[in-house]
C-alpha cells in the first residue's frame, strides 16, 4: 500500500530532490507546500487577493529560476523565505504600479474638470457679455459691433 505524503509535511531537501528530479511535480508540491502561509503572511501588505495569488505565481516562478541558474543556497536562506521575501516585493512593485497609475489617472481627471470649469466659464462670460451688449441702446451696440467685429475705431 503506497503511502501518500502530504505536501505540508515536506521539507525543503524534499522540495530541492523533486525540482530536481521532476520540475513539474516539484513545482506542483512548492506551489501547494507554502501557499496558504503566503497568503496569509501577505494579507498584512495587500487585501486584495488576486492581487496576493498573482505574486505568488511570481514568487514561486522566482524561485524556480533562482534554482535553476543555481544561485539558491540553502545556508542563507530557507526557501520559505526566499519565497516569501519574492512574493512581498512583488506585491509592493505590483501596488507602487496601482498607486502611479491611480495618480495619473486622478490628475487626468483632475486636468478634464478644470478644462470643463474653464469652458463653462468661458461660455458663461459669453453669456454674460451678450445679454449686456442686448440691454444697451442702439448706438452702444453700433459702436460696440464696429469697434469689436470690424475693427473701427
Amino acid at each position: 500500500m503506497r503511502k501518500t505524503i502530504d505536501v505540508h509535511d515536506l521539507l525543503d531537501n524534499d522540495i530541492l530532490a523533486q525540482l530536481q528530479a521532476s520540475p513539474e511535480k516539484g513545482l506542483t508540491q512548492l506551489y501547494k507546500r507554502f501557499k496558504t502561509e503566503f497568503l496569509h503572511f501577505t494579507r498584512q501588505y495587500c487585501g486584495d487577493d488576486e492581487m496576493r495569488q498573482d505574486s505568488y505565481h511570481d514568487a514561486v516562478l522566482g524561485f524556480y529560476d533562482i534554482f535553476l541558474e543555481g544561485r539558491y543556497d540553502a545556508d542563507k536562506a530557507t526557501i520559505k523565505t526566499l519565497l516569501f521575501t519574492i512574493g512581498k516585493y512583488k506585491i509592493l512593485n505590483r501596488m507602487n504600479k496601482v498607486k502611479r497609475e491611480m495618480s495619473w489617472d486622478n490628475l487626468e481627471y483632475v486636468g478634464d474638470i478644470i478644462e470643463n470649469l474653464e469652458d463653462d466659464v468661458k461660455d458663461s462670460q459669453a453669456r454674460l457679455a451678450g445679454q449686456a451688449i442686448r440691454e444697451l441702446g442702439g448706438n452702444c451696440q453700433k459702436i460696440i459691433e464696429l469697434f469689436y467685429y470690424q475693427r473701427m475705431s
